[in-house]
């Protein structure tokens, strides 16, 4: 977001007329499915929503509210959903995408601090109601949890949804890939900080901290400036136990703090957003000192390649593809990154602006994206392709820095005009 960076207006001196809304808030105005039988958070609560989905096509969102061995907590499941995520963006009508980027554009936002929601302290992880979520995971992961560093250069503070394995009541295993911010972070702390690099680790509250969990904002911006800013809306923070660690949301459900250190154990297999298990990896411990979480709290929970955690993945991507070629001077009608393509692997975009133009900025914003559709009238792009001409090129798709294939991009044109069939 080059041309005018997230959070360039000082916190603070911004003006934004939406009041702070949270998870809570949103659950109010959304449609729930209350489940109140007995369920265990192993395997249990996955096993139901995944039944319900296969059997109705999609699961709504859910409460658990009787959590065997955790009787004080409900556990959420679906809350991400694109509607729940748009009204509480107030982008619920047309022409949202092009809202957001004149948000972006502005630059305006507000995070102020003030005292946590979250006063009561647990004695481990162990009174968390973690899950464990396929029955070929390593164990219970923190799927839902948003991290939260901070940047030793510039102090700006980085959000970051990593897959987080808890290894024992004290200790968790966070898998962080070396191409994220939070990953650059640590390694810039890590040597200077022996005992470990202070890490906050929330799960609720402020819904937008989620959106920019998963959104790849440039390391150069603030994420909790991101969340007010597209959402023109106040965000509250916590003072991080009077400055000790990075700040969690106000309003968070549950708080977790530690250190990020440079142990390193053994985490996976996990059952990944792809549909199959990744492999073991060694990655960073995190020792974990304080553990907090609200009155009656609702732990929110995420099942990975289920509409909820793709829906994440989904928005940003449209966001920010929208904002960066709006920015270059494209004149651009909608972005669309279907859940079937994981929400990030198809990039449909709709323009009035020279195809092949647009194809090429959008390529090159996004290396991870595997098939670009570009052109006018692509709202059902597989039938555009089918009647018109179109124009393709291809390139070296790269995995982790490893040739994997290629990727491409289709240019679809208008073509001569039809005389369609009335019936």
């Amino acid at each position: 977001m080059s041309c005018a960076p997230v959070g360039e207006v000082p916190v603070g001196k911004a003006r934004l007329a939406g009041g702070v809304v949270t998870m809570r808030h949103a659950m109010r105005s959304s449609k729930m499915f209350v489940v109140p039988e007995p369920m265990k958070p192993n395997l249990e609560i996955t096993k139901f929503v995944s039944a319900w989905e296969r059997r109705h096509g999609e699961a709504p969102t859910m409460l658990f509210r009787n959590i065997v061995d955790y009787p004080n907590f409900s556990i959420l499941m679906n809350f991400t959903k694109r509607k729940m995520l748009l009204d509480w963006l107030e982008l619920d009508r047309e022409g949202w995408q092009e809202t957001a980027s004149q948000r972006l554009l502005a630059g305006s936002s507000i995070v102020s601090v003030r005292g946590t929601q979250a006063v009561s302290k647990l004695q481990s992880l162990d009174e968390l109601p973690i899950m464990t979520h396929q029955p070929g995971d390593k164990g219970r992961y923190l799927t839902s949890a948003v991290t939260c560093l901070v940047d030793p250069e510039t102090g700006l503070r980085n959000l970051g949804c990593y897959r987080v394995y808890v290894s024992g009541p004290d200790r968790c295993v966070i898998f962080m890939d070396q191409r994220t911010h939070g990953h650059q972070i640590f390694q810039k702390r890590a040597a200077e900080e022996p005992g470990g690099v202070p890490v906050t680790m929330f799960l609720g509250g402020c819904l937008g901290s989620y959106l920019a969990g998963a959104a790849n904002i440039p390391l150069e911006n603030d994420s909790y400036e991101f969340v007010s800013c597209i959402s023109g809306r106040e965000v509250e923070v916590d003072d991080g136990l009077n400055g000790a660690f990075p700040p969690a949301p106000a309003d968070a459900e549950v708080v977790i703090r530690g250190f990020l250190t440079n142990t390193c154990a053994s985490e996976g297999p996990f059952g990944e957003f792809k549909g199959y298990y990744s492999a073991p990896t060694i990655s960073p411990v995190i020792e974990i000192v304080d553990v907090r979480c609200r009155a009656s709290p609702i732990f929110p929970g995420l099942l990975c390649g289920k509409e909820s955690g793709l829906t994440l993945m989904s928005l940003q991507n449209e966001i920010l593809m929208h904002h960066r070629l709006r920015c270059a001077g494209f004149d651009v009608d909608d972005v669309s990154n279907p859940l079937d393509a994981f929400g990030e692997y198809l990039c449909v975009i709709r323009t009035r602006s020279p195809a092949a133009e647009v194809l090429e900025a959008a390529m090159e914003a996004d290396k991870r994206c595997k098939v670009f559709i570009v052109g006018e009238q692509v709202e059902n792009p597989f039938l555009q392709i089918s009647r018109g001409p179109i124009r393709v090129t291809s390139e070296t798709y790269l995995r982790r820095g490893a040739p994997e294939g290629h990727r491409l991009g289709i240019c679809v044109d208008s073509g001569p005009e039809l005389s369609l069939v009335e019936y």
